[in-house]
């Protein structure tokens, strides 16, 4: 149900002259690291909120440019994915992953995946949708933030998803960024509960999932590669 994301405007505190023996600096250097963590928290809800909002008006190019290497690597793995892996490399994956992989097979031409990037991709599946755009009442919460990695709680109507279990953003050169698929776990498992009230059988209920969502029928050969290597 929640997807989220962030930037962020990265300040690094480097001088405090150690040299100068006045009372005042140990005020000096708690006003500055406090100002430090201000910055950071602002900036971090600040990318949550640019991400929702490129996705509820479905700007790819915006929503690239707030998430994590790791998001975009991960959407270059499901690329590859769809065109190579086989159906017994694919049955052995993480349900979302192969959820991902079999819904790129049937919404885009092989051609067109090979062409692409991991980036390219994440832009059209913002432009088309298919991220989830029905998210505009979703809000960040609680930020915590350790070094160079933030914990992101988000609510929305009388849900609350705690930071120790909200998305993750990094600290990456030009800023902090999104880490989208970082609730992967707590998405596998709604996910799994999904599949299991569909049919026991995972992939007659991926079948009926995929169909659903595409509103066509969809068979086996689904799980075949699209460019077998």
């Amino acid at each position: 149900m929640r997807r989220s994301p962030l930037l962020l405007a990265l300040l690094v505190a480097s001088s405090l002259v150690t040299a100068c023996g006045k009372s005042g600096d140990t005020t000096t250097t708690t006003s500055t690291t406090e100002a430090i963590g201000d910055a950071d928290q602002a900036a971090v809800r600040d990318i949550f909120l640019r991400y929702r909002d490129a996705i509820v008006t479905r700007k790819g190019k915006e929503a690239v440019g707030v998430v994590s290497t790791k998001t975009l690597g991960y959407f270059d793995a499901m690329r590859t994915g769809a065109l190579h892996m086989s159906a017994s490399e694919l049955r052995a994956q993480p349900v979302m992953d192969r959820l991902m992989i079999l819904l790129l097979r049937a919404r885009i031409p092989k051609e067109e995946l090979q062409g692409w990037t991991g980036k390219e991709l994440f832009a059209v599946a913002v432009d088309n949708g298919w991220v989830g755009d029905n998210v505009q009442s979703i809000q960040p919460s609680t930020i915590e933030i350790q070094g160079n990695e933030a914990r992101i709680g988000a609510r929305a109507g009388g849900e609350e998803l705690p930071s120790a279990m909200g998305f993750k953003a990094y600290r990456e050169e030009g800023g902090w960024k999104l880490d989208v698929m970082s609730i992967g776990e707590i998405a596998q498992q709604a996910l799994q509960e999904q599949l299991g009230q569909i049919d026991p059988d995972a992939d007659r209920a991926l079948l009926m999932l995929l169909s659903q969502l595409l509103q066509r029928k969809l068979d086996a050969s689904i799980f075949e590669p699209i460019a077998p290597r």
